[in-house]
């Protein structure tokens, strides 16, 4: 995830949830462009695949609409208890990753 470490700021900011959601829309696009770019750059032909990336953006709209509908129905303290059960997810991941590699 391209933004792992500004979710964690952003909470640390206790920025609004709509202001946090589309901070990290932002951040999402740009890494994404980013990458679509230097793959780009390397030499693979990324301009087949534009059409089937671009009808991919219709289920992210979608996402995005239903999570500004979730949004608007549960308060602050409870986006942000999601937030955190997500980041202890995704850690606890990592690590159990980690371990397996090991053994």
């Amino acid at each position: 995830m391209y933004s792992f470490p500004s979710v964690q700021l952003f909470m640390m900011m206790r920025i609004d949830k709509n202001d946090f959601a589309m901070l990290l829309g932002v951040f999402l696009s740009m890494g994404y462009t980013a990458l679509w770019l230097g793959i780009s750059n390397a030499g693979f032909p990324v301009g087949d695949s534009l059409f089937l990336s671009a009808t991919m953006i219709i289920p992210a709209i979608v996402g995005q609409q239903a999570g500004h509908l979730t949004r608007q129905h549960i308060t602050e303290e409870t986006f942000r208890h999601f937030v955190h059960f997500a980041l202890a997810c995704g850690g606890f991941t990592l690590m159990i990753r980690g371990l397996c590699s090991i053994v």
